[in-house]
């Protein structure tokens, strides 16, 4: 897969933000466990060194599936953590959280891709779908609406022709 890395690229383009010349665009929150994307429009041009996505919108899925939650977000602007983090106070263990300013790579890689599930949530990409053409339930309107039609056309007998 294509975003087997990904967690690792995420973790390095952050550690490396300021280097880059980009940390006006992608940072670390001061707690280090948290990130935010600044602006996302312009977030996009850089977006192809961690990812193939090239849609915001794909992007979040692709940081959904490696379970990152946004937890607060902006007009322009959105921040997250990664799952591990969640509901932790800060004097949490680091080591029980995978993804922050400090990790280790051995927690970084150890974040696993989930496989999407069957449940999809209002406002994805109607292009991405689980089912394989993204047509399932439309071929299934057409063809009862087909045999409602073939069952229309079959000719009903005349009141005359029942008689004898």
């Amino acid at each position: 897969s294509d975003n087997v890395g990904f967690p690792n690229q995420l973790f390095r383009l952050l550690n490396d933000a300021q280097l880059l010349g980009i940390d006006h665009l992608i940072s670390w929150m001061d707690d280090g466990i948290t990130f935010r994307i600044h602006d996302e429009d312009q977030f996009l041009k850089v977006l192809l060194r961690i990812s193939h996505n090239t849609k915001v919108i794909s992007f979040r899925n692709t940081l959904g599936q490696f379970q990152f939650r946004s937890n607060a977000y902006g007009d322009k602007w959105r921040s997250y953590r990664h799952i591990s983090a969640m509901d932790k106070e800060q004097q949490a263990t680091k080591s029980e959280i995978l993804f922050h300013r400090d990790a280790t790579l051995e927690q970084v890689n150890s974040i696993s891709r989930r496989r999407p599930t069957g449940n999809r949530r209002i406002g994805n990409d109607s292009n991405d779908r689980d089912d394989e053409d993204g047509y399932g339930v439309l071929d299934s309107v057409k063809k009862r609406k087909r045999s409602i039609a073939i069952s229309a056309k079959k000719p009903i007998p005349h009141q005359d022709s029942l008689d004898h």
